[in-house]
């Protein structure tokens, strides 16, 4: 588990990557999308949650 702190530095370095000009290639895809986690052992999957 990660710090909290670096947790948010995190995902503000996300916004700043998409920011002023927003996410282009977020933009480019439309609808509703589906995909799968694949795991080479079995384990414990966190962030579920985050990942929806």
């Amino acid at each position: 588990m990660i710090p909290l702190s670096q947790f948010e530095e995190l995902v503000r370095a996300a916004l700043r990557e998409d920011a002023p000009c927003g996410d282009p290639f977020g933009e480019a895809l439309s609808g509703n999308g589906s995909g799968s986690f694949l795991a080479r052992r079995e384990g414990i999957f966190c962030g579920g949650p985050v990942a929806k």
